[in-house]
């Protein structure tokens, strides 16, 4: 009997592990757009030709580049920041682009996010044991 409760509780902690991570990446994939162009986009070389600016709060601006792409073709990515653009008219720039969408292209995804994303996880893991001792 101590048997089938040990291989329950394991197979129910696979279960839970499983869970979890589909939960984190469904968020990370459902709502951060940026990720999933960069991941599935394909990449493009390009000039920055224009700035537009808007101011949207305190202290806050919004930014939008159109960026000339070698290939002929024009997108347009907007990124807000803090009353300082992050790229500047004429610069080259990497750009993604995934089912006419586009964003800068990043190197790798936020280190900060992957640490909330994974002490986000243990917090749920430990979580689960604390409550099933108790139970």
């Amino acid at each position: 009997m101590t048997t089938h409760t040990k291989q329950s509780g394991c197979s129910s902690t696979v279960i839970l592990i499983v869970a979890v991570a589909l939960l984190i990446g469904n968020i990370l994939f459902h709502t951060q757009e940026s990720y999933l162009i960069n991941y599935w986009g394909q990449s493009y070389h390009g000039n920055i030709v224009s700035v537009d600016s808007m101011h949207t709060g305190y202290g806050k601006y919004r930014f939008e580049y159109k960026i000339k792409l070698k290939n002929g073709e024009a997108v347009r990515i907007a990124e807000g920041n803090f009353k300082k653009k992050t790229h500047a008219l004429g610069q080259q720039v990497n750009v993604k682009v995934y089912k006419e969408k586009s964003e800068f292209e990043i190197q790798a995804p936020n280190i900060y996010i992957t640490f909330f994303l994974a002490g986000l996880l243990i917090f749920f893991i430990k979580a689960y044991f604390v409550f099933r001792k108790t139970n």
